[in-house]
């Protein structure tokens, strides 16, 4: 199975093993890349989705010595992943598990700061919609409703860099600030 592109005007046939070496050094994963993540890239960049055809390429690339398997992952024979830092993870910690419905992508949760009743703590946003951070986003995710959590947001997935608002002014987070909020999810609309 191959796939044609075109590069300065001449068409090039893409074997799916050429595809699969191509996602594992894009991904650049010092541990390789899983089957799953090496599946996302093709759809994602070359519409590809055989999964009996990945198999076979990834079985033809091993026995070939293209490929290497290290546990449930594979790396290019030669190709050296660009080392990366260990960015800090975010933190979890569920002081009351709730017990209505489940935030999930998509849904519209209503959160409280405080867990108290004052409206002025109240919002609303859209979970995995890019409305609040993104360590806000991953931290609610999974809650249920009356639940109440700790999230611990380092910066890469906080205000990073750039911090937020200036230093003159009442709330200004310097930069590489790690967050930490006590929320409770009070709501969820699907």
């Amino acid at each position: 199975s191959s796939i044609s592109i075109t590069m300065s005007g001449k068409k090039k046939k893409l074997s799916v093993l050429d595809m699969v070496v191509e996602a594992i050094k894009h991904l650049d994963q010092e541990d390789g890349s899983s089957r799953m993540a090496i599946t996302n890239y093709l759809k994602k960049q070359h519409d590809h989705s055989n999964p009996t055809a990945l198999k076979a390429a990834l079985k033809k690339g091993l026995a070939a010595g293209t490929l290497m398997q290290n546990k449930q992952s594979f790396l290019v024979k030669g190709f050296v992943a660009t080392a990366k830092p260990k960015l800090p993870s975010l933190e979890t910690k569920d002081t009351r598990l709730g017990d209505g419905a489940t935030a999930e992508d998509g849904d519209e949760c209503s959160i409280s700061y405080d867990c108290g009743y004052d409206k002025a703590d109240k919002f609303k946003f859209v979970l995995g919609g890019g409305e609040v951070l993104k360590g806000f986003d991953q931290g609610v995710l999974g809650m249920k409703v009356g639940g109440e959590r700790t999230i611990v947001v380092p910066p890469h997935l906080g205000y990073g860099k750039r911090g937020a608002g200036r230093k003159e002014e009442d709330g200004f987070i310097p930069p590489d600030t790690t967050l930490t909020f006590k929320v409770c999810l009070l709501k969820v609309k699907k």
